[in-house]
């Protein structure tokens, strides 16, 4: 085969190869570059040389002059990729520990008493919670409250409390702050507050008196004798609140489930709850609703 290659060549080089070993070499060898390498040879050649020293000769050449292939620089993605990692874990890590914060919540029949490091202090109802940043108290009292909670303020920076229906905005005082579904009640002790809706409303609440924020907006100021939450008293006097929201109410103080077993729920109930007897309790709102009650072991149902 080797010997076919050698006589193909030289009878190219001498321009009396038929046109089947032209074909046969081109479908091997790039004749043009050939061409070129034997035109710089044939510059130095002094004397006739056989065709077999021309092939070798050739082979060298082609070796040679075949382009090396380069080495590739490194890639320097994977440090950029490292790099990139580290530096948002890094962010990540300063973000949340900067933003992160405490939260506190009671179970149903549970409250909790918690005194923050300015001295101003909170007390949180039965199935209630808050949420706030220790690392920013200072120059941010700012809590998130879901549920039911007093709040007793010193003096210093602004405090805010901070609800899904309304904020409230204080600098030293007493009050006590209740969302339920899409009602917030606020009672001042002391002092006075700020109420803000979503919708950039405002209303002033002194010492004496509350309003409630609803969908609606706010309802008239109207006064009040109490010194301390209603959840810390004996008993929680409720306006108009449904059948099953005062059921969840009942269960949220004594921690037993509550079933309405009624015709038509869509009823509201107006009085108290009477906080440390749930059978005095049933009784009263059995009494007051006109309906029945059982106070079974795994807890009070009521019916009609």
């Amino acid at each position: 085969m080797a010997e076919e290659k050698n006589i193909l060549l030289s009878q190219w080089l001498e321009g009396s190869i038929s046109e089947e070993g032209l074909a046969a070499l081109e479908s091997q060898y790039n004749l043009d570059q050939l061409r070129d390498v034997l035109e710089v040879q044939d510059q130095f050649s002094l004397d006739t040389v056989d065709s077999n020293d021309i092939w070798s000769g050739l082979q060298k050449n082609i070796k040679e002059a075949a382009p090396t292939e380069l080495a590739k620089p490194q890639s320097k993605r994977p440090f950029i990729y490292l790099f990139i990692l580290l530096l948002g874990i890094a962010l990540a890590f300063f973000y949340f520990s900067k933003n992160s914060g405490t939260e506190i919540k009671t179970d149903k029949a549970e409250q909790k008493t918690h005194q923050f490091v300015d001295g101003s202090k909170v007390i949180l109802a039965p199935g209630s919670s808050i949420h706030f940043n220790e690392n920013t108290w200072q120059k941010n009292r700012t809590i998130k409250l879901n549920g039911q909670a007093q709040f007793d303020v010193t003096k210093g920076a602004p405090f805010t409390v901070q609800t899904d229906i309304g904020e409230v905005k204080v600098l030293g005082t007493s009050f006590e702050v209740f969302q339920m579904n899409s009602v917030l009640s606020l009672s001042c002790f002391e002092g006075r507050v700020l109420l803000s809706s979503k919708h950039n409303q405002s209303v002033e609440v002194t010492a004496g008196n509350e309003v409630k924020l609803t969908n609606e907006g706010f309802t008239d100021l109207k006064s009040h004798n109490d010194t301390a939450a209603s959840f810390l008293r004996v008993s929680i006097s409720y306006d108009r609140i449904a059948a099953l929201q005062l059921a969840q109410e009942f269960s949220r103080f004594y921690n037993i489930p509550v079933k309405m077993e009624l015709s038509n729920t869509n009823k509201y109930f107006s009085g108290i709850l009477i906080l440390d007897n749930k059978e005095q309790a049933a009784s009263i709102i059995a009494q007051t609703m006109g309906w029945s009650y059982e106070n079974q072991k795994t807890g009070i149902r009521f019916y009609e």
